[in-house]
């Protein structure tokens, strides 16, 4: 058929394989970042007609936005579903990258330094079936030091202008704020917004009802916590407001399928292995 894609290996990572001559719509529901492996294509999406992009080119592709690639050469193409990128950055950063975006250009961020050799082998674990569900989050914190290391912010500013505006500002005080609030009335009240005004901004900047999100949101960073530190769970547990350790553990079942003891065995194996 032309095409191979990546099993489920990743909930936000995967690859497209194309023989050349190949035409490929995409329409990803969250904003995305398509690095080109391999080859050369010619991509057309909304006011931006058709533009060669080449291998090292990084194009962002904003939510609901149908793109269509034609290959030129038989082509490898990763794709990145960006869950949270204002967490990347400094609120000083983004206020200053929204004072100087400018959005009369195409968004694509040449590569430079190591930045193909990450997305090689980002390439390489989608390819092995390594399972990277677990560290998704930990990969793209790795991708965005790397650009915040190798471009100015005047560059980033460029390639990132479509998704930064007052919902950018909005959202990052939600993911500064929701975890340290007891109530959805507390953190409109810190984002200027009555609660009903609230709640309507929550779906438009998330798409999901505010309890989903935070809970979604609380249930990744308690991850993180139990797999890349060292802290004890009792100190996990206290931190994200656990009245007890029994109700820690069930609520790691439920959203993990694993307790945190297991979790973090888990983690450990997967290092071991990774390192041989």
């Amino acid at each position: 058929m032309g095409k191979t894609q990546s099993m489920n290996n990743s909930n936000t990572f995967r690859y497209i394989e194309l023989d050349k001559g190949i035409c490929l719509k995409i329409n990803e529901t969250r904003d995305s970042f398509v690095y080109i492996l391999n080859g050369q294509v010619t991509a057309s999406f909304a006011k931006n007609k058709w533009q060669n992009i080449k291998v090292g080119d990084t194009l962002l592709i904003t939510k609901n936005t149908f793109i269509q690639f034609e290959t030129i050469d038989k082509t490898v193409l990763i794709l990145l579903k960006l869950e949270n990128i204002i967490r990347h950055f400094s609120k000083n950063l983004i206020k200053q990258m929204i004072e100087i975006s400018n959005g009369d250009q195409w968004n694509i961020l040449e590569a430079k330094g190591h930045l193909h050799k990450f997305w090689t082998l980002i390439f390489l674990y989608l390819k092995d079936s390594i399972d990277m569900k677990n560290i998704d989050q930990s990969i793209e914190d790795q991708l965005f030091m790397l650009i915040k290391e190798y471009y100015s912010t005047e560059e980033i500013s460029a390639f990132l202008h479509p998704i930064l505006d007052e919902n950018t500002l909005f959202a990052q005080l939600v993911k500064e704020n929701c975890l340290r609030v007891n109530s959805i009335s507390e953190l409109a009240q810190l984002t200027n917004y009555s609660p009903s005004g609230f709640i309507k901004k929550f779906q438009k900047c998330f798409n999901e009802a505010p309890y989903q999100w935070i809970t979604k949101f609380k249930a990744k960073r308690i991850m993180q916590d139990i797999c890349f530190t060292q802290d004890y769970f009792c100190e996990i547990s206290d931190r994200y407001g656990f009245t007890s350790q029994s109700y820690f553990y069930t609520f790691c079942k439920k959203h993990y399928g694993l307790t945190p003891t297991e979790l973090r065995k888990q983690e450990k194996v997967r290092i071991k292995y990774s390192n041989r």
